[in-house]
């Protein structure tokens, strides 16, 4: 009997070379097709046209907090490479030394000198300067951190329970606190030569600050006046003139005075955001808009509007911990002085039990909002777009 191995005989297949040829061609088009497409996605997404443009950071965390237009030039690709290098560079340097919560590399930031207290530490420029304009201002309110840990669980975490309106136990630590950081014997920032501080805490100031588990220094509201003025700095040092920055917490500067900008003045009644006025500046503002209305989603970030229909902010006062609004809504501008500037003036004003525009300071500019009146003190200001039940009143 014949043995069958089960493999059977393969027919061969002779392939025509007409018939390669045209595989060899095809498969050089499908390349082809293929570069092109590459060549059209990436000339698309790096060409720029010329007109405003968004630019943005690669940090999504934090470039959703900030929004920066910028009118590009007659070389609309090359300015922008270089427009978005200094933006994300100098956005990176400056966010980086203000962060209270997070630790980087190489970097004596907030974070780090809250977690070294008692230590002569080296700080870079930039936050020693911020440190030395609050403590000209006379103002604590960047030493609250553990009190703005209460308003983080309420507002972001909605835990009632941290409400230091409601909670005794949460009053009595805040008063405590409050008592110490205004005693030298418990708690001092001490600014050395050189660009070196020195954060001094006595032993029991230090372990309530460790009982609470959050750092002193927060900059909180302030934090984005000073990255603002830092990044305008910087673009307009490299002469870029034509465009404005946002913060989603109130900031905005505008890098040139030759293009008009428009301004919107928001309000909110029965839960509801309108718009109810506009104006328009050419000139070079930094803008500080305080306000405990919610006329965003973003603002529900930072606002916490309860059953009862009060609200929490963190607008906290240094005071009493409690976080308090003398006005629904508070404009600053000026063309001079800085965000920082304007901002560390308007908080003793707008976080109080009342409103006093005589402690304002005359070189800045307001606009507030009472009652549906917008009440604003510069005599060569035109408010547009008023919405129906809106007046407006010059003070002087």
């Amino acid at each position: 009997m014949k043995y069958d191995n089960g493999i059977k005989p393969v027919n061969k297949i002779e392939l025509s070379e007409s018939h390669i040829k045209l595989r060899v061609i095809a498969l050089i088009i499908a390349v082809l097709v293929v570069i092109g497409s590459l060549i059209f996605i990436i000339v698309k997404y790096t060409t720029k046209d010329k007109g405003w443009n968004r630019i943005e950071l690669t940090d999504n965390s934090i470039n959703e907090q900030y929004y920066f237009d910028y009118e590009l030039g007659d070389s609309p690709t090359k300015e922008y490479k270089e427009v978005s290098n200094i933006y994300e560079t100098s956005m990176t340097y400056a966010y980086s030394l203000f962060d209270s919560y997070k630790e980087y590399d190489n970097v004596n930031n907030v974070y780090y000198i809250n977690n070294n207290p008692n230590k002569e530490i080296a700080i870079e420029g930039l936050l020693y300067n911020a440190f030395k304009d609050v403590k000209a201002s006379n103002s604590n309110s960047i030493f609250l951190g553990p009190i703005v840990s209460y308003y983080n669980s309420l507002i972001l975490a909605n835990d009632l329970a941290y409400d230091p309106y409601t909670n005794e136990d949460i009053q009595a630590e805040i008063e405590e606190y409050i008592n110490m950081i205004n005693d030298k014997n418990h708690f001092e920032l001490r600014l050395l030569d050189n660009n070196k501080i020195y954060l001094y805490t006595s032993t029991d100031f230090q372990k309530l600050v460790d009982d609470i588990g959050i750092g002193i220094i927060n900059f909180n509201y302030l934090k984005n006046a000073f990255i603002l003025d830092y990044l305008k700095e910087k673009l307009n040092n490299a002469n870029f003139m034509s465009g404005y920055i946002n913060s989603y917490d109130g900031y905005k500067v505008s890098l040139g005075s030759h293009i008009e900008y428009s301004y919107e003045i928001h309000d909110e009644h029965d839960k509801l955001a309108d718009l109810v006025g506009t104006f328009k500046n050419s000139n070079k503002l930094n803008v500080v808009t305080f306000k405990n209305t919610v006329t965003s989603t973003s603002d529900n970030k930072l606002i916490k509007i309860l059953p009862n229909g009060s609200r929490r902010t963190y607008y906290i006062d240094e005071n009493d911990g409690l976080s308090k609004e003398s006005v629904k809504y508070l404009c600053g501008y000026s063309t001079n002085n800085k965000l920082s500037d304007i901002a560390l003036n308007m908080e003793k004003v707008y976080i109080s039990d009342n409103f006093d525009i005589t402690k304002l300071n005359n070189d800045n500019k307001y606009i507030w909002i009472n009652d549906k009146v917008i009440n604003y003190t510069d005599d060569k200001l035109k408010i547009d777009t008023l919405l129906d039940g809106y007046t407006t009143k010059l003070v002087q």
